[in-house]
């Protein structure tokens, strides 16, 4: 995937596929009483959003959160590995719902960082 691809997708199942592979291994979800894995909406749902907040904590990354940069109508994420931030570019994304921002500027962040 392609951050352009990254930066056009829509929030959704696709999109909540891709961030649990990318930062939880397809582990990091809840599972039921009878052991059948549930997808948490990360691109939609802030409270699940907030967990891949709390992964990216965890490999380094810095999170910054805003809204309406530049006269633009939308919410931004980004992500800054701290480790190497005087270097790093800062992995930023915009969209309609905080939730899917998230989503995006971890994807880039991942994509980019590997």
């Amino acid at each position: 995937m392609n951050r352009e691809e990254i930066l056009n997708m829509p929030a959704g199942r696709k999109m909540d596929a891709l961030i649990d592979g990318a930062l939880f291994d397809c582990n990091g979800g809840e599972f039921s009483t009878l052991s059948v894995y549930i997808l948490p909406d990360y691109s939609t749902c802030i409270e699940d959003a907030w967990q891949i907040i709390k992964a990216m904590k965890v490999k380094h990354f810095r999170f910054v959160l805003g809204g309406y940069f530049m006269g633009l109508n939308q919410t931004w994420a980004a992500f800054d590995n701290e480790q190497w931030a005087d270097s790093n570019p800062l992995y930023k994304a915009f969209a309609d719902d905080t939730p899917l921002a998230i989503c995006r500027a971890a994807l880039l962040a991942t994509l980019e960082e590997k």
